[in-house]
């Protein structure tokens, strides 16, 4: 803000200067290099941006090097392109610069631009590295991080930070489901580094001890992160370290004692990855934010630059400088226009630095070296001369290049500019013509004819010309590099040579055909985790390195064939060609076929997976039933792909304008978004087409349109159609391709189409015409035939047809008017004025004929039927009827009002989903009905056994409706979440919030995510599109409607340090204490112990248990456990009571030394977990039966060296008395 915004009412108080002089000694920035060294992104671990030493005055081009520009993780948001550009380091002679897209890492003599080593990892390196004594430290989107020699490029020791080998496609390329995506910073001695990105994945903060390694790889010390999800550059500050999480505000870690510490600020719309800090102050999204007085201020320097006493950023055609050594306090006005005093960093000055040769636009401050600050404005680098004394800055050095510059660094007596479009520029004193390094491609070397007619052959058989394609195993590379050079094909090479994959990189790289056309990977094809459904062609160039005579092998090289025609093909030996017919006729493959032609055999995925199902119409079918029947998509839920083109937000509405539902038919999404319609592959996220729409909207549109705009038209689709719904006219679309099949058009040209419903052979369409007064209106249905459009019937309304379903051969419909119904924010959710005639009425599908009519009394605003139970389902915020498909008559009646759930209760108030046997009143609270009688549908209360009504909940804010598959139930519950319906739990997939409409769709054997959150400006980490599958082994914690019991238990677990409750296979609910503050049932439960330290794992890294996500977690240090029994009056009884321990750190055995006792009585003696469990993250179990207990169970522990431990206590009740 600038001083003329509010005047300046008084300097800072003695106390307040006290505490700036405590905040100076913080603010010197930290150099782990020479004084020459850049050795990091921005200089140092606080990204202060600022070095010591000056450049020369005077600088010109030396040398100048293009590189191929980067791969940008996320293109679809510019807040967190931590990779939008190269940022190099500098040690000595040597720039060293990372590359996203050629997976690799360049170093460079600053003197002459020449190369001097290139060094390939197995995924993106989207962070620059850092370097002391010699060596360079990085990390890599393939979960590793990394150590090489400066001098060499030589790999000295290689981390795996991955949970798991488990591979996943994440914006656009193959990599680890933990790849490092907060950028590696080295504090002092330890090299600190997160993996993972999503949350409900797993995300962990790694710290690595360089001073300990004795030669090798260091030790190691990891944190488990709650809801965390890193991307950028950490910041390390001393004894804080900064993490920043996407579009969320930072986190902070106390690194001596590992705690989270608070940090309350906010900068709606502009926090992104970029955090800097000085002493402690923290710079993020044009704030100030002063982490020891909790205080914010703002800042218009955008991404500054900060020597400790001075902050300099960008602005519109300037720069400008603040005063961090002191604050002011100044009178404003909030955004209510109340009278308010605030806090600010004083303005220094403000310089302008454009001319008028150079296009308006945002200054850009890079970096500070000596007295001068270097930025960017358009296409011009620009020195500031500081001032001293009365000398006012100045610009003193200006200089054109090639391009939007985008990163610098200064070092080595040079100002290294690199741009956005990959060119490195060295400025150095010298008057010598600059050296260039263009790319040039080389000329692809011809390959042998046998290999380019393979190649032809190959991408004949694929299904999908532009899908991804796997040569598992090389000879030489020749057919993949031929397979890359002739097709759209995304080719990824894997064989476990790394001399034979260093060579291919090398000859795509020269070619410039290395990513995305080619990339390779070092793995054994056989061991390789590779994502399911990935592959549109696989072939081999060594088919001998699958071992297709190994039946578990076949499979697992068949689960990565993409459904719907995905084929693996190569030549392959008679007794491998036995095994795969015989699998294929034995069906162990499902939908599998093979096809023979002579030594070369091609193994197809034929159709859909089974148990999948579609989701065709905007609330699932033509029944409006809000339910899938995908049997495949279950808790627990991890990734298949996430990112890339499919989260563009040119494809999407702003979510406000509640744009037309999605469908998803035969492994194709369908979604609309401004002037296109978009088909994107469910298995991979790649965008298969897009079809330009025309302006406007179609009549009927119904939602909850915050910002008054209804765009978009009505759309469905089923196998062989798309049907985009525009008001005069309705196209019939190629879903393969999008192209245009057939015009159809209504009898009358006045009439205009609204909804339609796919039912066999027909269209049924509400027809809209003009009423006086009232303007369309829904005044009649149509029936069309779906290919030529061609009248089938047509059927008048006596009032209107606002809602209509249609199943078992039968069209309901409400005849009535309803005012504003379309618009549920207009009327914020309450039932809508009616006319007093209010009818539902059932249509033969096949004639039109009339089937019966009935009055009903409610005025309905939402109608659904159950083609399973014959029962039609209509509903509004006030109650439910039920009536029988054949015939109307009433079934039962729910007169209840609805108080919906936190958020905007008004898009559930209307909506109720028919899933079963069951009617899920989501209208809040989560109850269900049964349909057949409208009973409250129960369920059995885990720890009682009891019978409960059956529940689901959710917590925050939410905005769109819920629907069901047979295991789920999906919605917004702040973030993205679901009810696992298999353990009565609600969980969140956090890191991303859906759309407003419900935009988790479970469909194709996949949750489907796209990117309905478009538009939005609130601080959640990532908005992008993903999709999810059933993965076994994830981590599930949930929360719960369940009520705390008050009746004897029959069994429960207490889950020492989990991040919420899980219900066990075998029935036990584990609930977590502490509790987070989630609903759920709970236990009284008590723990003493003088030093009590709790620890949690990712539970991957835990073995040897039958259930290790309870091992997970635990706590060292107590002295006693004590759980009070549910209910009053208890008699005495038996029970068997479970221990479970697990020794979280590693070491020799026989450091942890303990007694246990169960109700006073010794149950173990001496004993050494890691000892007992076979080392250190295994998991022992100890059960005890006959244990007599009234109303408590106490578990107690004496400690005889070292800590007492223990992860979890499960009480299960015994059958005989005591």
């Amino acid at each position: 803000m600038s001083r003329s915004e509010f005047p300046l009412v008084s300097e800072e108080r003695s106390m307040r200067r006290i505490l700036f002089l405590i905040t100076w000694m913080w603010l010197v920035p930290v150099s782990l290099g020479s004084a020459a060294d850049w050795p990091m992104w921005r200089h140092d671990p606080a990204r202060s941006g600022a070095a010591v030493d000056a450049l020369p005055a005077t600088l010109a081009v030396s040398w100048w090097r293009d590189l191929p520009a980067n791969h940008i993780a996320w293109g679809e948001d510019p807040r967190i392109q931590f990779d939008a550009t190269h940022e190099p380091i500098v040690v000595g002679q040597t720039l060293l610069v990372a590359s996203s897209r050629t997976d690799s890492i360049t170093a460079l003599d600053t003197r002459s631009g020449q190369l001097r080593w290139k060094f390939f990892t197995n995924g993106p390196i989207r962070f620059a590295p850092v370097a002391r004594d010699g060596r360079i430290y990085f990390g890599a989107d393939d979960g590793h991080v990394y150590c090489v020699a400066l001098a060499s490029g030589k790999l000295i020791w290689k981390f795996d930070a991955a949970a798991t080998g488990r591979l996943v496609l994440g914006n656009e390329r193959l990599i680890s489901v933990w790849p490092i995506r907060g950028g590696v910073v080295l504090g002092e001695d330890k090299l600190y580094f997160t993996a993972g990105i999503w949350p409900f994945e797993g995300t962990s903060l790694f710290t690595l001890d360089l001073a300990a390694a004795k030669g090798g790889v260091p030790p190691d010390s990891v944190t488990q992160l709650d809801n965390v999800a890193p991307q950028g550059y950490l910041v390390y500050n001393g004894r804080r370290l900064y993490i920043p999480g996407g579009r969320a505000k930072a986190t902070c870690i106390d690194i001596p004692t590992g705690k989270v510490i608070a940090l309350n600020y906010n900068s709606p719309g502009k926090t992104d990855y970029h955090i800097t800090s000085a002493g402690p102050m923290l710079f993020h999204g044009d704030k100030v934010f002063h982490t020891q007085l909790g205080r914010v201020m703002p800042c218009e320097g955008r991404r500054p630059v900060s020597d400790g006493r001075q902050l300099f950023g960008g602005g519109a055609e300037s720069v400008v400088a603040f005063d961090l050594a002191t604050r002011r306090t100044v009178k404003g006005k909030d955004r209510k226009g109340k009278d308010v005093e605030k806090e600010v960093v004083p303005q220094l000055w403000k310089l302008s630095v454009s001319t008028e040769q150079q296009k308006p636009g945002l200054v850009e401050v890079y970096c500070k070296a000596g007295g001068r600050i270097y930025g960017a404005l358009d296409q011009s680098v620009f020195a500031i001369q500081l001032g001293e004394g009365k000398t006012a800055p100045k610009v003193a050095w200006r200089q054109s290049v090639e391009g939007q510059p985008a990163s610098m660094v200064a070092a080595d007596d040079r100002l290294f500019v690199v741009t956005r479009s990959g060119r490195i520029y060295s400025f150095a004193d010298t008057k010598d013509a600059p050296q260039a390094f263009p790319l040039q491609p080389s000329p692809a070397k011809a390959a042998a004819p046998e290999v380019e007619q393979q190649a032809e052959q190959l991408i004949q058989r694929a299904s999908d010309p532009s899908g991804y394609c796997l040569v598992l195993g090389l000879t030489d590379g020749n057919l993949a590099l031929e397979l890359a050079r002739r097709s759209d094909l995304r080719v990824i090479a894997i064989d476990p040579d790394p001399q034979v994959v260093d060579g291919l990189r090398r000859r795509a790289l020269a070619e410039g055909i290395y990513s995305p056309a080619l990339v390779a990977r070092v793995a054994d094809p056989k061991t390789a985790q590779l994502p399911p459904y990935l592959a549109t062609l696989v072939t081999s160039e060594r088919p001998q390195s699958l071992d297709l005579s190994n039946a578990v092998q076949v499979a697992r090289l068949y689960a990565v064939l993409r459904p719907y025609g995905g084929c693996w093909s190569a030549s392959v030996t008679d007794a491998d060609a036995g095994v795969l017919e015989q699998l294929v006729q034995q069906q162990t493959l499902p939908r599998a076929e093979l096809d023979r032609k002579g030594s070369w055999a091609t193994l197809i995925r034929a159709g859909a997976l089974p148990g999948a199902a579609d989701w065709t119409h905007e609330y699932g079918d033509a029944a409006n039933t809000l339910m899938s029947q995908d049997q495949l998509v279950k808790a627990p839920l991890g990734l298949l792909w996430f990112g890339g083109p499919a989260s563009h937000g040119e494809l999407y509405y702003n979510r406000h304008f509640w744009g037309p539902g999605l469908t998803v038919v035969d492994g194709r999404m369908v979604v609309q978004g401004p002037n296109l319609l978009t088909s994107i592959d469910i298995y991979t996220g790649r965008v298969l087409w897009k079809l330009k729409v025309e302006d406007g909207s179609g009549p009927g549109r119904r939602g909850t349109f915050f910002e008054k705009d209804k765009p978009g038209f009505h759309f469905v689709a089923v196998s062989d159609s798309v049907y985009l719904v525009y008001a005069d006219r309705c196209l019939r679309l190629d879903p393969r391709s999008g192209k245009t099949l057939a015009e159809l058009k209504l009898p009358s040209p006045d009439d205009r189409w609204g909804k339609v419903r796919v039912w066999q052979d027909q269209l049924l369409v509400t027809v809209f015409r003009e009423r006086e007064k009232l303007g369309l209106m829904p005044l009649a249905i149509t029936a069309l035939g779906r290919y030529e459009g061609e009248q089938r019937w047509t059927r008048d309304a006596s009032y209107g047809v606002p809602l209509m379903a249609v199943g078992k051969e039968k069209v309901y419909f409400f005849d009535g008017v309803l005012s504003g119904l379309y618009d549920a924010w207009k009327r914020r959710g309450l039932v809508p004025e009616s006319e007093p005639f209010r009818y539902l009425k059932a249509l033969d599908a096949r004639t039109g004929k009339p089937v019966w009519e009935r009055t009903t009394g409610r005025v309905v605003t939402w109608l659904g039927y159950s083609q399973q139970h014959d029962t039609l389902v209509v509903s509004n915020k006030r109650g439910i009827d039920a009536v029988r498909g054949k015939d109307g008559e009433e079934l039962w009646q729910k007169n209840e009002e609805a108080p919906g759930f936190g958020g905007h209760p008004e898009n559930v108030w209307d909506k109720v989903i028919l899933s079963g046997d069951l009617v899920i009143d989501q209208r809040g609270p989560g109850r269900a009905f049964q349909i057949q009688n409208g009973e409250l549908a129960e369920q059995t209360h885990p720890i009682t056994g009891e019978s409960v009504p059956w529940e689901f909940t959710k917590t925050g804010h939410h905005c769109n409706y819920a629907i069901a598959s047979p295991h789920l139930l999906t919605f917004r519950a702040d973030v993205a979440g679901f009810y696992d319906r298999a353990t009565m739990g609600s969980a969140r997939l956090s890191g991303f919030r859906s759309g407003c409409r419900n935009s988790l769709i479970p469909a194709g054997g996949v949750l489907n995510a796209p990117n309905y959150a478009h538009g939005c400006s609130c601080s959640y980490n990532l908005f992008t599109s993903l999709g999810l599958m059933h993965v076994p082994d994830v981590d599930l914690w949930t929360y719960n409607a369940l009520q705390s019991p008050k009746s004897a238990s029959r069994r429960f677990g207490i889950n020492l340090g989990a991040p919420g409750d899980r219900l066990a296979t075998d029935g036990t609910l584990w609930m977590e204490f502490p509790k987070t503050g989630d609903p759920s049932a709970s236990l009284e439960v008590q723990v003493q112990g003088e030093t009590p330290k709790w620890f949690r794992h990712h539970s991957s890294k835990v073995s040897g248990g039958r259930l290790n996500w309870v091992a997970a977690s635990g706590v060292e240090g107590l002295s006693k456990v004590r759980v009070t029994l549910p209910g009053l009056e208890l008699p005495q009884r038996r029970y068997q009571v479970n221990l479970f321990f697990l020794e979280p750190e590693t070491g020799q055995t026989g450091r942890r030394i303990f007694d246990v006792a169960i109700q006073g009585r010794e149950v173990l003696k001496d004993l050494d977990v890691a000892r007992q469990a076979g080392g250190p993250q295994r998991s022992l179990e100890r059960q005890f039966t006959g244990v007599v207990a009234k109303d408590h169970i106490e578990v107690s522990f004496r400690a005889k060296r070292g800590l007492p431990l223990i992860c979890a206590v499960e009480v299960i009740a015994e059958s005989e008395a005591p």
